[in-house]
């Protein structure tokens, strides 16, 4: 049911691409990259897991209450750390603490989990964006909310 065009009538109709389509042309390491996400997915639902049995036993309400301590086996650590920055975005959290502890024989045997987690969140609520932050209330013109958001106020607002 195509129009004069070639498209289809209307967008219900469209069909998906395949993913191989939507893989050509990209380079190399973008591909690779799209490799790791079934393990960030992973350590994402083991991390979303951990934070419902958190709210279950009341120790935070919401998952931005949460900083996330995330000890990793030595195969993890260099993917967590290398996506460092973004893991408080992935797994919905205010903070992230990424630490590696050399498994041991004994310690694998036991958790064969990708990452265990620790809730526990510190700072002030931001009022902008609600993740907590040890930095609300650093700047003077914008006292109420996090370092990342009075970045993004100061380039909104026009200087008085």
């Amino acid at each position: 049911m195509s129009g004069k065009s070639g498209r289809e009538t209307s967008a219900h109709l469209a069909q998906f691409r395949a993913p191989a389509d939507l893989r050509h042309g990209l380079w190399a390491k973008h591909i690779q990259r799209l490799g790791n996400w079934t393990r960030l997915i992973e350590v994402r639902n083991a991390i979303l897991k951990a934070l419902e049995t958190a709210r279950n036993e009341k120790k935070i309400g919401s998952g931005l209450e949460a900083k996330v301590h995330l000890d990793t086996n030595t195969e993890l650590f260099p993917l967590l750390q290398d996506y460092g920055n973004f893991l408080p975005t992935l797994f919905i959290v205010s903070q992230v603490n990424l630490s590696h502890e050399m498994a041991t024989e004994a310690q694998e045997n036991r958790d064969s989990r990708p990452a265990r987690a620790n809730c526990s969140g510190r700072g002030k609520k931001c009022l902008r964006c609600w993740n907590y932050s040890v930095h609300v209330g650093e700047d003077a013109q914008y006292p109420h909310v996090c370092e990342r958001c009075s970045d993004a106020l100061k380039d909104i607002v026009p200087h008085i």
